[in-house]
Order: C-alpha cells, then structure tokens, then sequence
C-alpha cells in the first residue's frame, strides 16, 4: 500500500481524473495520463495510471496514482476492514516516500472533495478537518502521515 484515497460513496473514474488535474494544476506540479493501445471496454476494466510529480528541494518527488474502475472499487471493497468504517478505495499509489508532496495533494484534494478520506498504508487517516487543523498549527512537518494527529486519540 502507500497514499490511498477512499469515499463513502461509489465515484466515477473521471470525477476522480478532475481532481487530480485541478490538484495539480492548484500546487504546480506536472501530470501525466498513462494511455493505453487497449479498446475503450477493456480500458474501461483497467486503472487510470495518474503521474503527478513536483521538484521539492532539487529532488523529482512524484506519484503514480491508479484510479481504479468503478468494477473494481466494487470488489476490492468488500476486502477492506478499516478501523473508520466502511469506504471504498477509489485511487492509490504503490509507496509513501514523499511526505510533503502527500501533504500537498492531500490538502488540495481534500479541498475539492472534503467528504474524502486520505491515508498512508491503511494505517493513518485523515480528513479536510485535519488538514485544516494542521494549517492552523504551522502547517506540515516532516512526520505528519505516520502517526495519529494529537487531536485524533481526544474523545469527542
């Protein structure tokens, strides 16, 4: 696993396309859509292959999202057992390496489609109320997707 994207409700493949563009766009960085010599029905079964990337400090951080087919997220979904409750996974990526372009995508993304859950590995989550919560305290640090947010273990 690595930074995966899940909502409560099913999401059509190029709604989830749009916000990955729009994020890219919002942030500066460059995106690339994997194409494929497949015909449409069978690229329709077959994830979307999303690079994002951005220069952080001289170094190329980037991701390769798979947007899964809305099949796919129908399936996979009944395998998940996630401490938040039931979701559908409808994009991920394969690692973790990049925390701060995590934070990146994960603010903007969030903006648009706050109804959204983000994590890394499955383990951590977070929502637009964390992100907006962690602006308010100096934004990113360097550990942020690894572990709980102090305010997440505070009883409600």
């Amino acid at each position: 696993m690595g930074f995966i994207i899940f909502s409560k409700k099913l999401v059509e493949r190029k709604e989830v396309l749009k916000s990955f563009v729009e994020v890219a766009y919002n942030i500066g960085a460059r995106f690339d859509i994997q194409e494929s010599n497949l015909s449409l029905d069978e690229r329709k079964q077959m994830d979307i292959d999303f690079i994002l990337s951005k220069n952080n400090d001289d170094v190329n951080e980037y991701f390769t999202f798979g947007i899964h087919s809305e099949d796919e997220v129908r399936k996979t979904s009944e395998l998940l057992d996630l401490k938040i409750g039931k979701y559908y996974g409808i994009a991920g990526t394969d690692h973790d390496k990049f925390p701060f372009l995590m934070y990146l995508i994960g603010k903007e993304y969030l903006k648009l489609n706050p109804e959204h859950i983000l994590s890394a590995n499955g383990d951590t989550f977070f929502t637009k109320v964390d992100f907006d919560k962690m602006e308010q305290r100096n934004g990113y640090f360097n550990e942020w997707c690894y572990q709980d947010l102090p305010w997440q273990n505070e009883s409600t």
